[in-house]
């Protein structure tokens, strides 16, 4: 008798051979899963919903639709992106204003 290989682990070997490079352009890498914040107490999540609503208008007046999820990654980005806009988080910090 000979030794064989597990044939269960043909398919899988498979289906790896014909995933797409991620680099190739046009295709898409595989993700992790997002992060999902939730700790935020009601007034503090509808105090986001309302500023989210205006700076929905404010970007799109004929669509004014603007994801929490989505606000909060501009916001991200302006933080990271400004050191004037990291110190004003900064000082919110500092006076316990979070």
């Amino acid at each position: 008798m000979t030794a064989r290989e597990n044939p269960a682990s043909e398919p899988m070997a498979g289906a790896a051979a014909q995933r797409p490079d991620p680099a190739e352009p046009g295709q898409t890498a595989i993700r992790a899963k997002p992060a999902r914040v939730t700790d935020l107490d009601p007034a503090i999540y509808a105090e986001l919903n309302r500023w989210a609503g205006s700076a929905a208008i404010a970007v799109n007046p004929d669509f004014p639709r603007l994801p929490p999820a989505k606000a909060i990654r501009a916001m991200i980005h302006a933080t990271t992106g400004s050191q004037a806009v990291a110190s004003a988080v900064i000082e919110q910090l500092r006076q316990g204003q979070d």
